[in-house]
């Protein structure tokens, strides 16, 4: 009997030991494997606490169920202002902890990351709507201080290269240094590099997506109103009346928690590795999905707006993702028989977002916390939600 127990005693604590292991393995070594594995378990309470705003469209739910089953987001906001005005919208998730904390409402605040570029180009355009500035203007009327550059081709670049990212740079082939870690970047604190620099590709030939480009033009914007940026895009925005904010880093209380488990280098602590300051026209807003929604329906409305044509001409084909973009947003139609969109995607680490606005005139935007898995096919988001608007927009008519 004694012999017994004492096995019993062995295998209890080897039991004991393999269990402590695994967690701390998954805890502190492996914890986003962890997180990863048990993801199908917290989809499932996620899709089952989706709440949509009454008579929404079918399309809605099921595009929070792909995000949550394939695009790595658990807590979504979807927005859908319709061609007629009215507005819909479906949440997913909680705030926080899945089942132990609040739900998402439509009020709960995300980081728009890039979708704050079509804010700062419609505060460009808004002003050239004021006569205060041109498209054609170059940038370096802006930059009198410097007076001589090692590439004269930058004395080619256009105000609207730079809302249209045909200005040359190509982050692709040199550093875009909004996005360094622990360190100052030259925009917008030290343009006198701009009298060293080489552009990738000759202004007004090449579209090439480069944050370069926004930060310039919050420089453009100081220059010309003597005030910073952000005070600028606030006060001509009248942000406040929509809840939106810069970030400043840290996040906020009223912020959704997100979701690092498919991020393969970044998790909380990126906040402080960015300069936030100089992300404030190209990352820096946040806010819910429905208020971007309804500051972006009365920005269209202006005479002169994001949805504007652009002279620059690169030899885009509409028909491929990422390869025409206009005075601030990309465009997109798959075929003949299909409606055309202009839109633009944001993404920072457990972070993303997407607007469409469609040739019918309604308007859609997304907020999720989480990033896309690796299997994940590139633009497998906005290609599922454009083919629902497009079967929507059919089964309408």
């Amino acid at each position: 009997m004694f012999k017994k127990i004492k096995f019993l005693d062995v295998i209890l604590i080897f039991i004991i030991i393999i269990v402590i292991s695994l967690v701390a393995h998954f805890t502190l070594i492996a914890r986003n494997q962890f997180f990863r594995f048990i993801y199908p378990i917290e989809a499932f309470f996620s899709k089952n606490s989706i709440n949509c705003s009454t008579d929404s469209p079918a399309w809605m739910k099921q595009t929070i169920i792909f995000s949550v089953n394939d695009n790595g987001s658990l807590a979504n906001q979807l927005v859908y202002i319709s061609p007629e005005g009215k507005t819909y919208h479906c949440e997913s998730g909680w705030k926080n902890y899945p089942l132990l904390s609040s739900h998402i409402d439509q009020d709960t605040r995300y980081r728009y990351a890039s979708l704050t570029k079509p804010i700062t180009a419609s505060l460009l355009l808004k002003m050239m709507g004021d006569q205060e500035l041109k498209l054609d203007d170059h940038l370096v009327k802006y930059l009198p201080e410097l007076n001589h550059y090692s590439d004269k081709r930058i004395k080619d670049i256009t105000i609207e290269n730079l809302l249209t990212h045909t200005s040359g740079f190509d982050r692709l082939k040199s550093n875009d240094p909004l996005f360094n870690t622990y360190e100052k970047p030259w925009c917008p604190y030290n343009l006198k590099k701009m009298q060293s620099l080489k552009l990738d590709h000759q202004p007004g030939q090449m579209y090439s997506y480069d944050n370069r480009n926004y930060c310039l033009l919050s420089i453009v914007v100081e220059r010309v109103t003597g005030n910073p940026f952000r005070a600028v895009l606030n006060q001509k925005m009248n942000l406040e009346n929509y809840n939106i904010q810069f970030i400043n880093g840290p996040f906020g209380t009223d912020e959704v928690k997100y979701d690092f488990r498919y991020e393969p280098v970044f998790t909380y602590s990126y906040t402080a590795m960015f300069d936030f300051n100089a992300l404030s026209p190209v990352a820096g807003l946040s806010g819910s999905a429905e208020s971007y929604a309804k500051l972006l329906n009365q920005l269209l409305r202006d005479k002169q707006s994001i949805l504007s044509p652009s002279s620059v001409n690169t030899g885009c084909k509409v028909n491929e993702i990422k390869s025409c973009f206009s005075l601030g947003l990309s465009r997109y139609k798959k075929n003949d028989h299909s409606i055309e969109v202009k839109w633009h995607d944001g993404g920072l680490p457990g972070a993303n977002s997407l607007m469409i606005r469609d040739e019918n005139g309604g308007i859609m935007v997304w907020a999720g916390n989480g990033s896309q898995p690796e299997s994940t096919q590139q633009y497998a988001f906005f290609k599922y939600v454009y083919d629902q608007l497009n079967l929507f927009y059919k089964s309408d008519n």
